[in-house]
């Protein structure tokens, strides 16, 4: 029979921990002697130190390096630290409450050597937004969608446990979010970025990295600005592409409109100018001439000729479809900006399921 270690226990437990961890959980006493008859009792005692532990500190990582747009399920069971989790469908001030309405929890992840960023693809009853920070998490063959875990109920199962300076950070953070008056709007700065900042930058050495659901490293690829054709322009230039989880289309914001290519008719493009909602924050884009085809079943010629004809029926049931699908969008959208000054264009959607 092979010899019980700390090792074979970790890896028994899905531990993804430092041998050095162990061997100083050994050192100091807090893990006895193990044998055949203290196994179950001395994998309890690891798993209590591991839950107390911060993995960022005493992980190896187990998953390794994915390709950034994989898209495909990791056979397996991996244990991760949740940094942080929020409900994105929630008002600024509310991002950390839990509620039992509707909700969209983003999570950033960590294996000790990798960071990641999760979205409730379908409800997962046992995650709650009020949740302590640094609790674990097993994931069995996480889902990978463009670099982004996607999360459903059979999947996770919660461990327990918490870190003390990162649920210290996340009071801060909530104290923080709690004096601003309202939720900042496009070009008034990033509230939730402030509040982040104010949590830890007196606390953390300048070398250590944060990891944050907020969507910074969206809205730098999402720039405001007023090129006056990007529906169309995005289609010849050169274009810059991200792609952003956890996305919504704020309600009563759309708008359409024709974009002329030349100087005189045919009108022969769409354009549609959106609302994009991230973290309860609002971003300005415009929906492709291609996806608002797609959705209306129609050219722009076709809707001309139906303006002409008088059949505002018709054209009325195609825009609802159109707008009524924007209002309930919950997921992940595809980004594409062509310049510094223009504005974000969606070039392509894709819904999560009920």
């Amino acid at each position: 029979m092979a010899a019980i270690t700390a090792r074979s226990l970790a890896d028994a437990l899905h531990l993804p921990v430092k041998d050095a961890w162990l061997d100083a959980l050994r050192e100091s006493g807090q893990l006895p002697e193990i044998s055949a008859a203290n196994r179950t009792a001395c994998q309890r005692v690891l798993l209590n130190r591991f839950l107390q532990s911060d993995l960022r500190s005493i992980g190896r990582g187990k998953l390794g390096h994915l390709e950034e747009r994989a898209s495909r399920r990791v056979p397996g069971r991996f244990v991760f630290q949740v940094d942080e989790m929020v409900n994105t469908a929630a008002p600024v001030k509310q991002r950390y409450q839990h509620t039992s309405g509707q909700r969209s929890l983003k999570l950033a992840l960590t294996d000790g050597t990798h960071q990641w960023i999760a979205h409730e693809y379908k409800p997962v009853p046992a995650l709650r937004a009020d949740a302590v920070a640094g609790f674990k998490v097993a994931i069995d063959n996480p889902e990978f969608r463009r670099g982004v875990i996607f999360l459903q109920r059979d999947d996770v199962k919660v461990l327990g446990g918490h870190v003390q300076h990162l649920q210290e950070a996340r009071r801060r953070v909530q104290s923080k979010l709690e004096e601003e008056p309202r939720a900042r709007r496009p070009g008034q700065g990033n509230a939730l970025e402030a509040a982040t900042a104010a949590a830890w930058e007196p606390q953390v050495p300048a070398q250590t990295t944060v990891p944050s659901t907020n969507a910074s490293s969206v809205r730098t690829a999402l720039p405001h600005g007023g090129h006056q054709h990007p529906a169309a322009a995005h289609q010849n230039q050169p274009a810059t592409h991200c792609y952003a989880p956890g996305i919504s289309f704020e309600r009563n914001s759309s708008r359409l409109r024709f974009v002329d290519h030349g100087t005189s008719l045919p009108l022969d493009c769409f354009g549609m100018d959106v609302m994009l909602m991230d973290d309860g924050l609002m971003v300005s884009a415009v929906l492709s001439h291609d996806l608002i085809q797609q959705h209306l079943g129609l050219v722009p010629a076709e809707m001309v000729n139906m303006l002409h004809q008088g059949d505002k029926e018709g054209l009325m049931a195609r825009m609802s479809s159109l707008t009524g699908f924007l209002g309930s969008f919950q997921g992940v959208v595809k980004i594409s900006v062509t310049g510094p000054d223009d504005s974000p264009v969606v070039v392509e959607w894709w819904p999560e399921t009920a």
